[in-house]
């Protein structure tokens, strides 16, 4: 599962995200409270690890932002609490759990763990779509090729949904940037194809082809049983 760890004490950065590497996740480790709202926007993620350090204070209005932006986000908080009383504001605020300094790194695996299953139980099962190996749950986000869950940034979840729905048509480069970005922004000139680059690196070669001169379709990749 992907990961977002947000906090500026290197040595827990660097040892939390070392150790839920080995446990098979992808972490982002963001060292500044700017830079957690556009990876919010840009990556689909199912945790949220908050290191508050000594300052648990100041996780209040973050915790209440994230809650806002994404409320079916989990978070755990990662604080030195003196106090029950600094715990429940915590998680009065949106804190799904708080968790003392030092950190057991087994027992924050533990209750990662814990938090997905609950959000998934919590979960009505909704919409989903499947072409050939893949399968996408579109309300939830979540991509598996071959039974095997595929993380994707938010604009690669997007394309690869826009040509599984297209039902076998050709899309433009224009069409796609239409549908991928809002239309006052400037996009880079490559943006799509590495995008379409990377759902082949992360899907198969064939799961997208290439029209010569107009744009894309859905590959062979995506009609295979």
């Amino acid at each position: 599962m992907r990961l977002i760890l947000l906090g500026n004490d290197h040595v827990l950065g660097v040892t939390v995200t070392k150790f839920l590497a080995e446990e098979g996740h992808v972490v982002d480790w963001v060292q500044q409270a700017q830079s957690l709202r556009p990876l919010l926007a840009s990556q689909a993620c199912e945790c949220l690890l908050l290191d508050l350090a000594a300052r648990p204070e100041s996780g209040l209005e973050l915790l209440r932002d994230v809650r806002q932006r994404c409320p079916e986000l989990g978070s755990i908080v990662i604080a030195q609490m003196s106090t029950s009383a600094g715990r429940a504001a915590l998680l009065d605020q949106g804190a799904d759990d708080v968790m003392d300094r030092p950190v057991d790194l087994q027992e924050l695996s533990a209750r990662i763990r814990r938090l997905v299953r609950r959000s998934a139980a919590s979960t009505p099962p909704g919409r989903t779509a499947t072409a050939g190996p893949l399968q996408m749950e579109i309300d939830r986000r979540h991509v598996s090729w071959h039974d095997r869950p595929v993380t994707l940034t938010r604009k690669e979840y997007s394309l690869l949904e826009l040509l599984v729905n297209g039902r076998g048509r050709i899309f433009s480069r224009a069409e796609i940037a239409q549908a991928l970005y809002r239309p006052e922004r400037d996009i880079v000139s490559n943006a799509i194809e590495v995008h379409v680059h990377n759902l082949r690196r992360k899907l198969a070669p064939q799961v997208i082809a290439s029209v010569h001169g107009i744009g894309y379709k859905p590959g062979q990749a995506l009609f295979d049983a």
